[in-house]
Parts: C-alpha cells; sequence; structure tokens
C-alpha cells in the first residue's frame, strides 16, 4: 500500500520519471505486484 501512494504520485528513480501508468504495465506481468496494488 505504501508504495502505491508513492505510485500515484509518480517517482524519480534515477534520470527516469516512473509514472503510475508504466507501474500499472509492470505489475500486470507480475502476479505478486498486481495483487498488493489491486
Amino acid at each position: 500500500n505504501k508504495v502505491v501512494g508513492v505510485v500515484q504520485q509518480g517517482y524519480r528513480c534515477g534520470e527516469r520519471l516512473i509514472r503510475p501508468a508504466r507501474v500499472m504495465v509492470s505489475g500486470g506481468k507480475g502476479p505478486d505486484a498486481g495483487g498488493e496494488g489491486s
């Protein structure tokens, strides 16, 4: 849940800007991430 809150706002990882949309795509591939995300 903590990660989800940060993801919604979006956070910068190194030079990349991680957006909720990208995280959702990764979560879709990972059952564990998707379960926690939902």
